[in-house]
Order: structure tokens, then C-alpha cells, then sequence
């Protein structure tokens, strides 16, 4: 029988990596709390940051459809059977018209 030795040399051990993601969360609700506090203890420099806040809100729904398409598209990309290909992209495309549907209603 061989006598199992351990090895010489140690094998580096890869660091896990760290979550990024984490931090913007964070930030956000920094980001969020600061606001609310500028609003309540400066209330008028909070009414000129207005256009930043409205600016900002433009740019989310802007990318509101292209980023439900890309999901769309990359939802039906990977699915290998055609069967269900029709079936997610019919769900797909009644989750849009209902989500549209709500957010044109919202903004009324």
C-alpha cells in the first residue's frame, strides 16, 4: 500500500470576489435619506434641485423599453425548444402590455 503524503506545495486559494453591487444599494439609500433630510431642512435649495430630480426620472423611463426588450429578446434566445418559445414569448408580451398598461395609467 502507498503512504498518501500531503502535497509540498501549497496550491494558492482563489479570494472570493466581492460583491460590487452591494455599495449602489447602499448608496441608494444614502442618496435617498439625504434627500429627504435637504427637503425638510432646506426646503427652497430642495425646490432648485428640481430639474436634477425631473431629469433624472426622465432618464429611468427612457430606459424602461429598451431594457424590457433586451429581457424579452434574451429570454427567448435561451430557450431551445420552439414550443416553448411561443409560450414564453407570449407571457412576455402580456406581462409588457399589462406593465405598460399601468404605467401609462399612473402617469394620468
Amino acid at each position: 500500500m502507498a503512504n498518501a503524503s500531503p502535497p509540498t506545495e501549497a496550491q494558492p486559494v482563489a479570494a472570493p470576489k466581492k460583491d460590487r453591487t452591494h455599495y449602489l444599494y447602499v448608496a441608494v439609500i444614502i442618496a435617498v435619506v439625504l434627500g429627504i433630510a435637504v427637503g425638510f431642512l432646506a426646503p427652497e435649495f430642495a425646490k432648485q434641485l428640481k430639474p436634477i430630480g425631473t431629469g433624472f426620472v426622465n432618464l429611468i423611463k427612457m430606459m424602461i423599453s429598451p431594457v424590457i426588450f433586451c429581457s424579452i429578446v434574451i429570454g427567448v434566445g435561451s430557450v431551445r425548444s420552439a414550443a416553448q418559445v411561443g409560450k414564453v414569448g407570449s407571457i412576455a408580451l402580456i406581462y409588457f402590455i399589462v406593465m405598460s398598461t399601468v404605467a401609462c395609467l399612473a402617469t394620468i
